[in-house]
């Protein structure tokens, strides 16, 4: 079973390679620039998703994932006075004016 510290490591590598792709990547294009396992890719972004940090778009049979532009409701404790966040309709963040912890 592989250690915490490699789980963290293998999430890192996949939210800088997808911070590198504004308009999102496949499974199979992220497991392929990593050189790991599609299933393990696939493990790595669902608890990714499930934690609110990347997005999943379906287009037909095709998953995309981002990195997430929306504030996942446990960050909003974190956000100092004085900060002020701006969001659109779909809650997308805008702007962000201030510091968060």
């Amino acid at each position: 079973m592989p250690s915490q510290e490699s789980d963290i490591a293998t999430s890192s590598r996949i939210l800088e390679l997808l911070s590198d792709a504004p308009q999102g990547a496949s499974i199979g294009e992220i497991s392929s620039a990593l050189n790991m396992n599609r299933n393990l890719v696939a493990k790595y972004l669902s608890i990714l998703h499930m934690q609110g940090r990347v997005e999943l778009r379906s287009y037909g049979k095709v998953k995309l994932y981002k990195i997430t532009t929306r504030i996942p409701f446990h960050a909003l404790s974190l956000v100092t006075r004085g900060c002020v966040i701006g969001l659109d309709q779909l809650l997308y963040v805008k702007e962000v004016l201030g510091y968060w912890k």
